[in-house]
C-alpha cells in the first residue's frame, strides 16, 4: 500500500482487520474474514506508541467491540533497529501461528522501517525476498506500506525497496487525495483483476465518528445521480400526477416532448429503468401494458403524508 504523507494508510490498515472482527464493520472498502481463527498480527514500526494504541481503539470502535479477539496480535516496534525488527515479527509470527494452527495475515506498516535504508539495493533485495519467503511459509497474505516519492513519479515507491516491492508483490494498492478531505485507494498495479481509480473505495475523516469512514465511490455517486435525473424526469413527464399511467408509445412521445429528445434516446431511457428495481423511476405492469411512476417518483409528487 503506498500513498503520499497524510492519506490516511494507517486508517486503511484499521479497515482490513475491523470486518475481521465484524463482518458488519465499516472496513473502507475491504472484506476480510477469519472463519477457522487462524492468526492476524498487525506491526507498527512507524508510529509512537501512543500514536500505536489510538489506532488500535479506532480499530475497535470500528467493529463496534470492546476486545479484540483471541487470534489477533498487535505491535508496536518503532524503536526496533531493522534487523531486531525482522527478527521480531517473525519470532512473534511463529508463537502465533503455532497457537492458533497458521496465520491468515500480517500487516506491516512501514516496510521501510526493516531496511538500512530504501536506496539500500542489497538490503532492500533481501528484505524482500524475506518478507516473501514468509508468506509462502505461514500461507498468508502480508499487507504492508511504503510511502511513495515526495516528488517526481506520483506512482513510483520509493527507493529501491519500492521498485522491487512494485516487482514482486501481488497487489499495489495507492491511497491518493480526491479533493475536498475525501481520500481513495485503488490498485496501480495487480496481477488480477483491477480496482480503477473511479471505482476505488473512497473514506473522509467523520467529526461525529471521531476516525475515517466510507463515502461513496466516484462510480457510485455517478450512479446515484443518474438514478435522481431519472426520478425528476419521471416527475416531469407525470406532470404533477403521481397515478399517472402511459402505453409505451405514449411514453415515448412524453420523453420526446419534454427533453427535446430523439425517439431512440426516449427507448433508450426507457429501458434503463429496471422495472423491477424499488429505486427505478418507472414501473411496467405486464398484465395491462402500461407504465406508471415508480415508488420514490410517486411519493416525491404526493409529498410528505
Amino acid at each position: 500500500l503506498g500513498g503520499g504523507e497524510k492519506m490516511g494508510k494507517t486508517a486503511l490498515f484499521g479497515g482490513v482487520l475491523a470486518p475481521a472482527f465484524n463482518p458488519d464493520a465499516d472496513g473502507l472498502g475491504f472484506k476480510t474474514s477469519n472463519p477457522v481463527g487462524k492468526a492476524i498480527l498487525a506491526f507498527d514500526l512507524e508510529q509512537s506508541l501512543s500514536d500505536f494504541h489510538k489506532g488500535m481503539k479506532r480499530v475497535l470502535r470500528r467493529a463496534n467491540i470492546g476486545e479484540p479477539p483471541a487470534w489477533f496480535y498487535g505491535y508496536s516496534l518503532a524503536s526496533f533497529e531493522p534487523a531486531d525488527a525482522f527478527a521480531t515479527i517473525r519470532r512473534l509470527t511463529d508463537e502465533a501461528a503455532s497457537q492458533h494452527g497458521g496465520v491468515a495475515l500480517i500487516e506491516i506498516d512501514g516496510f521501510a522501517d526493516l531496511v538500512k535504508g530504501v536506496n539500500d539495493e542489497e538490503s532492500s533485495f533481501e528484505t524482500v525476498r524475506r518478507i516473501m519467503e514468509m508468506a509462502r511459509t505461514y500461507d498468508c497474505g502480508i499487507l504492508g506500506v511504503l510511502h511513495q516519492n515526495p516528488s517526481g513519479e506520483f506512482s513510483k515507491m520509493r527507493g529501491h525497496l519500492g521498485s522491487q516491492c512494485q516487482r514482486k508483490g501481488e497487489t499495489y494498492l495507492v491511497a491518493r487525495s480526491a479533493g475536498d478531505g475525501v481520500f481513495t485507494v485503488y490498485t496501480e498495479r495487480a496481477r488480477g483483476a483491477p480496482v480503477l481509480e473511479k471505482d476505488g473505495p473512497r473514506y473522509a475523516w467523520n467529526d461525529d465518528a471521531g476516525m475515517f469512514t466510507s463515502v461513496a465511490s466516484k462510480a457510485q455517486e455517478k450512479a446515484d445521480q443518474k438514478t435522481k435525473d431519472a426520478w425528476n424526469i419521471a416527475c416531469q413527464l407525470a406532470a404533477g400526477n403521481p397515478w399517472k399511467v402511459w402505453r409505451h408509445h405514449e411514453l415515448v412521445k412524453a420523453f420526446v416532448d419534454l427533453r427535446g429528445a430523439s425517439e431512440a434516446t426516449a427507448k433508450r431511457w426507457i429501458r434503463g429503468q429496471k422495472a423491477h428495481d424499488p429505486s427505478s423511476a418507472l414501473r411496467f405492469n405486464a398484465a395491462t401494458g402500461y407504465y406508471n411512476l415508480g415508488v420514490i417518483p410517486q411519493k416525491l409528487i404526493e409529498g410528505p403524508a
